[in-house]
């Protein structure tokens, strides 16, 4: 009996163990998710260039959820164009879904360069359940630079605007009497949305001049700063800013000879136009697209 009661005792163990195990193997740990890189955006102002990349979930520098992306995270590179790589900066937080590299120049850009980044290997970023990203993920982008120009009462001066650049006008910005405001073909110029005051321009006052030779292969256009140029903007839309205003000094038929466009305040003296000057020069313009402009910027008065 007492063997028996061991035996039973045993049995009951060994069954125990029997179902412990099959109901592991019943429930494998799950495998773990491998995070990818969704979209790479950059935002620059004046050749200084940052790009957001977006991942599918929060990313880690090392497989047990830790640790901040860095530099040894990503293999950064710039194709094509004339710009350099001199150096790159990795921000980013544990656990979020993004990560700033901030990218330095060598060289200048011209437009036609593509910023292209990888992880630096298959251990390199890593997922909440460790699983590691693969290392021919990749992300690219054109890199292209704004700048912002802003109402100034010095207008923007003798200078040129270069291709490598999209120009947006912040404000009524204005070429000066005695100033040539030069534009390389293929540049794009946008201006802000508004109205009223708060309308954005292009004006070239009295003695200002504009040379805006563009080709046909690469025209100049001005546009608003919504529109991407893929078709975010319908043609026919307008409205959605000021557009190009070119004032001259040649005879008007009017009485004074010297009137104020409309729309523009009468205590800004660079908005008149007229004189006496048949033969006054105000530039080229070739190859040039104006798009969507006609905003309202006073009382009634749209620049079409």
């Amino acid at each position: 009996m007492k063997k028996r009661n061991y035996f039973l005792k045993a049995l009951v163990i060994f069954s125990v163990m029997i179902t412990f195990n099959s109901c592991k193997d019943d429930n494998p740990d799950p495998a773990p998710t491998i995070p990818s890189m969704t979209s790479m955006d950059i935002a620059a102002d004046a050749g200084n260039f940052i790009a957001t990349v977006n991942f599918s979930e929060g990313v880690y520098k090392n497989s047990d959820a830790s640790g901040n992306l860095d530099n040894s995270s990503f293999t950064v590179s710039i194709q094509g164009g004339t710009a350099t790589l001199e150096s790159y900066s990795v921000a980013q937080t544990a656990g979020q879904n993004l990560a700033e590299i901030s990218v330095v120049l060598g060289s200048v850009a011209n437009g036609s360069e593509t910023l292209v980044v990888k992880p630096a290997s298959g251990t390199s970023i890593y997922g909440a359940s460790g699983g590691a990203m693969s290392a021919n993920e990749t992300m690219s982008a054109t890199m292209v630079s704004t700048v912002t120009i802003n109402y100034n009462i010095n207008g923007t001066g003798t200078t040129t605007w270069t291709s490598n650049n999209i120009y947006i006008l912040n404000g009524l910005v204005f070429v000066n009497d005695g100033q040539t405001l030069t534009i390389e073909p293929g540049t794009v110029i946008k201006g802000k949305a508004g109205q009223g005051e708060n309308a954005s321009a292009f004006i070239v006052a009295r003695g200002g001049k504009i040379m805006a030779e563009g080709t046909a292969e690469k025209p100049i256009i001005f546009t608003a700063e919504a529109d991407d140029l893929q078709g975010s903007v319908p043609d026919l839309d307008n409205g959605l800013w000021g557009g190009v205003i070119i004032l001259g000094k040649a005879v008007l038929n009017t009485v004074p000879a010297v009137q104020q466009i409309e729309g523009i305040p009468t205590t800004e003296a660079r908005g008149s136009y007229g004189g006496n000057d048949d033969n006054d020069n105000s530039g080229v313009l070739k190859y040039v697209s104006i798009r969507h402009g006609g905003t309202d910027i006073g009382e009634g008065n749209e620049i079409n």
